[in-house]
This record gives structure tokens, sequence and C-alpha cells, in this order.
């Protein structure tokens, strides 16, 4: 395999002038029928087509106040610049941005048709200076706050601005984003780089399919390319710019890079924001003439720049797939049943903020379905933004398969409920023996089974009861760890566990920025979805016995049930007005009813429709059951009752005090606040992974399994 590029957008090649041997990393080789036969980005289909466009018919967008100053050096070629013009003209966005066209002393008049296009701020260097002085150049004619530098040689995508100063502005410590690199073909050019202990360079990803696994989540690199890469025009101005002594090009992107960190920042990869790139249009691709050779001298420079950096960096021919992920403190598998929908189920938001929590944390995190989900499934794109690789079809047709080939890179594997675990864990005990394997039961399958047999008289689900908790209990004493939500349930299994093993990790709901006063809100709520059956019964009990009872003393007061699939028979009862099913954003019913009401007759584990309730300040008034494992104290932090006029009474007082309701909505508030805040709920996690592995690798999950 080519190495990759350093500088420029170019292609790296030996230091001896030559291409290098092609090598693929030992366990990684995407099918060759994939590779040929899986449709993937086109170019014909990216803004204008690809085309070349007439300079009178580009129009490019003018704004009095930038968000982000679009720097292109051009060096004659005029042809490569208009197409690259009429694709920023045609592309949709949100960002308002300029476009500064920084002419590098080219040919006379080889340059004179751009001045039809308006729009474009044309700025001219009297000799022909380099793509490291035009660029400085461009930057310095800047009016926006963020600059993005972009070859004259690429063809921009819809939202592909919008997603790069998305995420340099929302993740904190966020120095440079570079864009997720095409060749026209559609292959993947560049999906970050990797810098070698020999400061040579690689490109993650080249040649392989754009939207496989590795690829496509929002990660830390070593560097991107200059072909586009945005950073804020304040650091590039405090770092001095693109360094001069890599004139005219090559390496100036990296050496960036290694000062972008140095300042404490960091190179992120963004796989959402895609640009083809024609690859040696400018340079062409012969090492040993031309711009091209400095590829090679400026590889010294930057070895005798950074030696105390490179020093600790892998060897050249190191898996680039375990290499680019090398500053994880771990790497950890995450399986659940499904990928996770968190508008639709408080289990998805928990493993959501699990999966989010585990990347905080460092983890170099792995997720899939127990059956993958399709390529291009918005949950995957979702849990990509986090930061999270999620395994797809048809590049991993199986987890399986994937345990075969890969279990021996991962620290830690986390399965999510029984079933995932009963079906995975003889897999990963094979495949991943040096990894510490999680358990984490989410709730206690057997408690619901017991709880409805009592409750529906039924000696079925009692027996159904008996064998889940033999299985569940047998997967607790074959995991390493085993993951609980409440207190009440790791009692429940610690006869079974040895002390130490059960970790407690509860749910976590961020508080409302604003919550609602009394008088601002009316009706009741309830959430669930509603094929788990404790919801379908609990509604049902609501909406029978107690909304009578309420109605009775407050006159006809809304109810709004809110839940996945309600099912005929209770929109037969409830009216077609109450049952809302599921909705996109929760949030505003949770600032608009006054009661939240959990009268949830049986189940198990920590309820998330109760905690969300109190996160978002809304009083709630709930059974024993529907209240447990929350440590809150019933009558101060919320309401308890478990007949239904107890129910009934403790809704109509929170709807008809207000007084009432707003010591238990303060009260509520507090208790999630002090003891389910984000800090508490990440320490849970790590105490559940860790300790992790000391700078991660073979060695140490070998001297973990010693320990173990």
């Amino acid at each position: 395999m080519p190495e990759g590029a350093a500088g420029s957008g170019g292609r790296l090649e030996s230091a001896a002038g030559g291409m290098l041997v092609e090598r693929r990393p030992t366990g990684h080789r995407v099918r060759r029928w994939l590779t040929r036969r899986l449709p993937g980005p086109s170019l014909s289909d990216a803004p204008g087509g690809g085309c070349v466009p007439e300079p009178g018919g580009v129009t490019l967008p003018e704004t009095a106040a930038p968000a982000a100053s679009v720097v292109i050096p051009a060096f004659g070629n005029p042809a490569e610049t208009l197409r690259c013009l009429g694709s920023l003209a045609a592309a949709r966005g949100e960002t308002p941005f300029e476009v500064v066209i920084v002419d590098d002393g080219s040919p006379p008049g080889s340059l004179d048709a751009l001045a039809a296009v308006a729009g474009a701020r044309i700025v001219r260097s009297d000799v022909n200076r380099g793509f490291v002085a035009a660029c400085n150049l461009g930057a310095a004619c800047g009016r926006a706050p963020w600059l993005v530098f972009l070859n004259n040689d690429t063809v921009v995508t819809d939202g592909w601005l919008d997603r790069l100063v998305e995420t340099a502005e929302s993740r904190p410590r966020a120095g440079a984003v570079g864009a997720r690199l095409l060749f026209e073909n559609g292959r993947l050019q560049e999906a970050g780089g990797i810098v070698w202990s020999d400061a040579s360079a690689h490109n993650v990803g080249r040649g392989e399919h754009p939207d496989a696994p590795p690829y496509g989540y929002l990660r830390a690199v070593d560097y991107c390319s200059g072909a586009c890469l945005l950073i804020s025009a304040r650091l590039f101005e405090e770092l001095g710019g693109f360094d001069e002594a890599y004139a005219p090009a090559y390496y100036e992107d990296v050496d960036l890079a290694f000062r972008v960190r140095a300042a404490g920042l960091e190179v992120l990869y963004q796989p959402l924001a895609t640009v083809f790139h024609s690859e040696g249009a400018t340079a062409g691709r012969d090492p040993t003439r031309g711009a091209k050779s400095f590829q090679v001298t400026h590889r010294e420079v930057l070895a005798r720049r950074w030696p105390r950096e490179l020093s600790s960096r892998p060897r050249r021919g190191t898996d680039p797939l375990l290499a680019k992920d090398r500053g994880a403190i771990g790497r950890c598998l995450v399986v659940d049943q499904e990928a996770p929908t968190p508008d639709r189920d408080a289990g998805s938001q928990r493993m959501v903020h699990v999966l989010r929590a585990l990347v905080e944390l460092g983890w170099k995190v792995t997720f899939c379905a127990s059956r993958p989900i399709d390529r291009g499934d918005e949950r995957a794109v979702v849990l990509g933004q986090l930061g999270v690789e999620c395994l797809t079809r048809p590049f991993e047709r199986s987890l399986g398969a994937h345990l075969r080939r890969r279990g021996a890179d991962y620290d830690a594997v986390w399965l999510s409920r029984p079933a995932v675990a009963r079906r995975w864990a003889g897999s990963v005990r094979r495949h991943c023996r040096r990894a510490l394997a999680l358990y984490d039961t989410v709730d206690l399958r057997w408690r619901r089974l017991e709880g409805a047999a009592l409750h529906q008289g039924d000696r079925s689900l009692r027996t159904q009861a008996r064998r889940s908790r033999r299985r569940e209990l047998a997967l607790a004493r074959c995991s390493d760890r085993v993951v609980v939500t409440t207190d009440l349930e790791g009692e429940l299994v610690r006869g079974e566990v040895a002390e130490g093993r059960i970790c407690r990790v509860p749910t976590f709901y961020p508080i409302a920025e604003r919550v609602s006063g009394f008088e601002e809100r009316r009706g009741l709520l309830f959430v669930g979805g509603f094929r788990h059956l404790p919801n379908l019964d609990a509604a049902l009990w609501l909406v029978e016995e107690i909304l009578p009872r309420v109605r009775e003393a407050l006159g006809p007061v809304p109810l709004w049930l809110i839940g996945e699939r309600p099912p005929a028979e209770l929109v037969a009862r409830a009216g077609r007005d109450s049952c809302l099913g599921a909705v996109d954003d929760l949030g505003p019913w949770l600032q608009r009813a006054r009661v939240s009401v959990a009268p949830l007759p049986w189940g198990a584990g920590l309820k998330g429709k109760v905690h969300q309730s109190l996160a978002a300040g809304l009083p709630c008034v709930a059974t024993r059951v529907a209240a447990e494992g929350l440590e809150a104290r019933p009558g101060r932090d919320l309401l308890v009752g478990d007949a239904a006029p107890e129910l009934a009474a403790g809704v109509v007082s929170l709807h008809g005090d207000r007084a009432l309701w707003e010591e238990i909505s303060a009260a509520g508030l507090r208790l999630v606040r002090d003891r389910y805040g984000w800090e508490s709920f990440r320490a849970a996690v790590a105490e559940a992974v860790g300790p992790p592995p000391a700078g991660g690798g073979r060695e140490a999950r070998s001297a973990r399994k010693e320990r173990r």
C-alpha cells in the first residue's frame, strides 16, 4: 500500500525516491469483491456533478460577517479551480463563508477567467512562492474567525463546512479539524493521518471503502492533510502560520499538527465532512522531480524538529488499525441487542451515556449490535459523532466473525443484557482471552418475571422466572465484572459473585436548563415504550382506575401517554388525543405537564421514566416498584403509593397545591444533581472497566490477566 500524504494533499514516497511496497496490515483485509462492487460516494453526485462550470455561471455567497474564510491557493490550471468554486457555490450548508483565492504568481493571463466568478476575492502574489506562503498570505487576508485551507483540486459536498465548524465549536480541545478525503473514484484517500517514528506519514484507510467502520467516527489524529483543514484564525496566527521551513510545500500540515498538540489541543478527523481530492493534480506524483521532491527533504526537517515526540510513536509497518487509536488507554468492545435509539427507550439512553463515558475516559470504543446494522444507518452515524466505532454490514457480516478476526485487540468487552451475554460470552472467552469480560444486567429479568407472575397469578411465568434466575446468575458467575443499576439488585447477586466484582452503573439524565413554573403547566404525563409489558399494564391501570378518581376531583385534566407502539386496546380506552405514540423530543412535554405518573405494578432495575422526570423538575407520583433504586425519600423527593386511591390522591395534591409542587420539584432536582450527575456516572463507568491497562497493548493485557 502506498504510504500516506504529508503536506498539500500529496502522496509520500519512500526516502529512496521509489514507491514503497504495498503492504496490508496483519489481520485486516477488506474483501476484494466488497471493494469492487459495494457502491460508495460518487463524484458525479457531488454538488455541480464534478464538472467545470463557465466562470460567469459561478456565484459564490457574499456576506458581511463570514464565519469561515476558505483559502484556496492556485497556480495556473484554471479548470481545477473553477470546478472547486462551482462545488462551493452549489453545496448546501448553513455556515456563512467567504472565498479567498490566492493567485500564487501564475503565468500571465492564466487565471484571468476567475475574475468573472461572482463573490470571490482574489489575492495576487508577484512570484510563485509555493503552497506554504500562499496559504499564509490568504490567511492574513481572511476576515472570519475560522480559516479553512482548501486545495484548488478539490470538490466539496453538502454540509462539509457545517460539520467542520460544528466540530471545532463543540469540542473544547479542538485545535484543527480535517475532512474525509476521497479519490475521484469514490475510494478513501485519507481518514486522518499517522506519523511513524521515522517521521514518515501514512494516510489511514487509503484505497478502502469510505463507509467501512474503522473510518466512520470522529477521533483525534496525528495530522490531517492541508488539502482541507480548518483552524481558528487566532490560533493560526499565534502559532505563526505554516512554517516557512517547509516551503514551498509538504509536511507543513504535519508540523502544524505537532504545534497544535504542543499548545494542549487536538487535531480531529471529521468523517461527515466529505471532500473529493484529485491527488497529484497540482504537484504531480514523481517524488524525484519538482515540488514533489520536497516530501523527502521536509520529512528530515520534521525529524530534526520533533525528535522527542517521534520517539514515542510506533514504527512504520505497525498495523494502522491499532496505530491510529494508540492514544487510547484501552480498547473496549460494547455489545447490545440492538443499536441504541435514545429517543425511544431508557435502556438506549443509558447505553449511549455508557459509550460517551468510555470515550471521555480515554477508551477506544467499538459498538456492535448482536446482529450488526447496515452501513449508513443513522444510529451508526450518531455513535460515530460520539467517537464510537460502530460495526456495520456488509463490512462485518456477524459479530462472531469480528471476534475471530480482531478479538485479541480488546482489553475489555461489555455485554449488555442477559440474552446478549448468553449468546456471546463463550465467543468472548475464546477470542478475547486477555480482555476483561463485563456482564451488564441492565435489570434482573427474573425479577420482572416474578413480579408479572405475582401480579397475574400465572404459574408458567413463575417457572420462567426460576429458569431465568438460574441463567442470569450463571452469567454473573462466569463474568469478570457484573454491572447492576441499583444497590438492591447488587445485593441479589452478591451471594453468587465475589466481593469487588459487582459495580453499580445507574442511569444518567442531564438537568433541565430551564424548569417551567407551576402556572405554566397543566395535565398528567406517562412515558414508556408499550412493547414493555410493565408499561402497558401501568398505562391501562392509570387510565381505568387512577385517572377517573383524579378527574372526579380536578375536572377534565388532560393525560398524555407517550411511548412507542401504543396498542389498540390502550388507544380505545384512553382516546387518540391522549395516546401520542413516540415523539422526537420529550423535553417540551416534560416542561408542559404538571405531574408525571409512574404506576408500575411490577418491574426491575432503575426506572428511567422516574429519573428523567425528576431531572426535568417535573414532580412524580410513583409506585414503590417504580421508585426502586433511586434512593429517593417518599413524600419529599416524590410521592409514592401502591393502590389506585393513594396514587390518585398524590396526583390531585401535586396538581392543585402550588407550594407542595414547588417543594417536590426542587427536592427531585437536588436528588438528581447531587447523586446522579455526569461526574458520578462517569466515575461509576470507570470503576466498572478499571483499572485500565498501562498504555494498552498485548503485554499490558497479559499482565492484567495474570493478576486476575
